[in-house]
């Protein structure tokens, strides 16, 4: 799939810049980014998700440390 995005020419020089120094081509950038986003949201969202089962279920975040460390003996 082929897309075109209109870009400031602030941002098409920052992403230029960015992408010459990581020695990768514009697209190849812009690909990497926008997974980096994606991956983002998803965190954010297991983190949303996870803090409301927690809440639900008496867990406070004091409590999380020590639930970790039981979990790894």
């Amino acid at each position: 799939l082929n897309l075109s995005i209109p870009l400031s020419k602030d941002l098409y020089k920052d992403v230029s810049k960015l992408s010459s120094v990581d020695k990768q081509t514009f697209v190849a950038m812009v690909r990497d980014v926008l997974r980096g986003y994606l991956a983002e949201r998803e965190l954010v969202s297991i983190r949303t998700r996870a803090k409301k089962k927690a809440k639900s279920s008496g867990i406070k975040p004091s409590m999380i440390e020590n639930m970790v460390d039981e979990f790894r003996k």
